[in-house]
């Protein structure tokens, strides 16, 4: 027996666990009832055992099908809320902007604040009182305003 390699053919095992009938579940998954079929064969082939019988009123799971099936029923809704999470963390830091900059440019750069907000409403703005280039090394900003006239060679900037 080798594991599915296939979370869809998982889901549509439990989906057939729950409706019976390949047409409901093509639906529900909107394929074709060959596709639901087809990956059921192959997810069959694949463990080892047949999961369901095969009814002309549709489907029934089998006994060896309901322990592997309850065991791993909770797995896509696991696989779903993690894939949400780590795309969540990815949108919050794209939307999270740190700007860094000593306390007398702090002060001027603030009154643009609400204009940046509007037109970025989406975004988090983070405003750092540092005076350090090295926050950019060390990734903790990823604007500095600085007073300087040119940046290190290893740094980007323009003359504002």
């Amino acid at each position: 027996m080798s594991f599915p390699h296939d979370w869809r053919d998982l889901q549509i095992a439990l989906a057939l666990r729950e409706h019976g009938s390949l047409s409901k579940v093509a639906a529900l998954l909107d394929v074709s009832p060959s596709t639901v079929s087809r990956r059921l064969d192959g997810l069959e082939a694949q463990i080892g055992s047949p999961l369901f019988d095969r009814h002309t009123t549709g489907y029934t799971l089998r006994e060896e099908g309901a322990y592997l099936l309850d065991a791993l029923g909770p797995v896509p809704d696991f696989v779903h809320e993690w894939q949400r999470r780590l795309a969540n963390r990815r949108d919050a830091s794209l939307q999270t902007v740190t700007i860094t900059a000593p306390a007398l440019l702090l002060m001027e750069f603030s009154a643009l604040v609400p204009r940046f907000m509007q037109a970025f409403p989406s975004w988090r703005l983070v405003l750092l009182e540092e005076d350090r280039v090295e926050a950019l090394h060390r990734s903790e900003a990823d604007i500095a305003l600085r007073v300087m006239r040119q940046p290190d060679e290893d740094l980007w900037g323009h003359l504002v």
